[in-house]
């Protein structure tokens, strides 16, 4: 707005400028014209009366001339008066001008730096937030991972417990104590009381008929073996099988000299059965050290065919004092294997094993099955005899 009252004030200036020229032009003007007529007066009148009427208009024009030269001059002072009051505003305005430009940039001098401050504090800020973000973020997957690793211990720990207190059942007097082990494949399903296993049919639909495959539909038992006359043997009755197709690979049976444990059920043993195949599962070699992946898995020919079984057939598995492996069905020797496992230990475990695949559906534990070549003879007492001995289980 100054600026623009500025620009006004200087064009009014010139325009009185140009009025003051255009008045004295116009009065040289006029003064030309005068003498012009006095000349030709002088050549006209005679002269006598021309030196007189000369003079008569000679103070008559110099009466208007000085008349028009006061009203000039009156015009130019008031012209000037105006021009240095314009002046005078202009230099007022020129000077509220420097201090408002001066305040003006003073203000965005101040500007400029509370908006550096707030970026650099912005900054400080949000590295500070994200710091801190990160750190609950570490400290959250922490926690997580703590939760998620004991949450497993206390699983562990409670199957643990589950099977000590069962085995302890066991050797406090229960002539046979057979239970699923909850450590199984994610396709299993078990009964309330732990002794029947069965396995999905959509497990079924989508095959799972590989005798070293992973682990599903695999199953142990919860407690060890108990050795009788230095034999020791378990037996399962086959309750369901699926109808259809569903393979008819049977399924497998075996020892594991490793208790259930672990997410992966990788254990140490044997299962035969399936297809024919005899499968030898390593953890450790016979030094004791880790095998690799590639060696973990010995597959070898069986005689045993337990795509043949039917439903209600009785499934024994029997690992003898001579370290022999062998199957059973209804009474009947199907297979014999040799393995290479220490039965003199007096530290020995052994687990039942037992992998539904095929046409496999629904197992169960046999509670007092009857052991091939041992007779009982005391049901009360847990006595049991072989060729020519009496003997009393151990409580391994």
């Amino acid at each position: 707005e100054v600026l623009e009252q500025v620009k006004g004030l200087a064009t009014d200036v010139a325009d009185l400028r140009v009025e003051v020229q255009r008045a004295t032009t116009a009065a040289k003007s006029v003064e030309l014209q005068l003498e012009n007529a006095v000349e030709q007066i002088h050549r006209l009148c005679s002269k006598t009366w021309t030196e007189e009427l000369k003079q008569r208009v000679t103070d008559s024009v110099q009466l208007d001339l000085h008349r028009l030269q006061r009203e000039v001059r009156d015009q130019v002072t008031v012209a000037l008066q105006a021009d240095a009051e314009r002046v005078k505003e202009i230099a007022v305005l020129k000077g509220t001008l420097r201090l408002q430009t001066g305040e003006l940039a003073i203000i965005r001098t101040e500007v400029d730096s509370a908006t550096s401050g707030v970026k650099e504090l912005g900054e400080t800020v949000t590295d500070t937030i994200e710091a801190d973000i990160d750190k609950l973020r570490h400290e959250l997957r922490r926690l997580q991972d703590d939760g998620t690793s004991w949450a497993e211990k206390i699983s562990d720990q409670h199957e643990h417990i589950a099977e000590l207190c069962e085995h302890t059942s066991c050797v406090l007097g229960a002539p046979e104590c057979r239970r699923w082990s909850r450590v199984r494949g994610g396709d299993i399903q078990l009964s309330p009381d732990l002794l029947t296993a069965t396995r999905r049919p959509e497990s079924a639909r989508s095959g799972g008929n590989q005798p070293d495959g992973d682990t599903m539909g695999l199953l142990f038992g919860a407690q060890p073996i108990r050795a009788v006359s230095g034999v020791r043997y378990f037996e399962v009755v086959l309750e369901e099988i699926f109808a259809g197709p569903g393979g008819h690979s049977g399924l497998l049976v075996g020892v594991s000299l490793s208790p259930p444990r672990g997410m992966d059920l990788r254990f140490q043993g044997w299962e035969l059965g399936g297809s024919g195949k005899l499968v030898h599962h390593r953890l450790v070699d016979k030094y004791g050290e880790l095998v690799t992946p590639d060696r973990e898995k010995e597959i070898s020919d069986s005689t045993w065919l337990s795509g043949k079984l039917s439903k209600g057939d009785h499934i024994g598995v029997m690992l003898t004092s001579n370290a022999t492996l062998s199957v059973h069905v209804n009474g009947s020797v199907e297979a014999t294997h040799p393995v290479d496992v220490d039965v003199s230990d007096r530290s020995l475990r052994v687990w039942p094993v037992v992998r539904l695949v095929g046409s496999s559906k629904t197992v169960s534990f046999v509670k007092k099955p009857s052991i091939p070549g041992v007779r009982r003879v005391n049901a009360t007492s847990g006595g049991f005899t072989g060729p020519g001995e009496s003997i009393t289980p151990s409580a391994g």
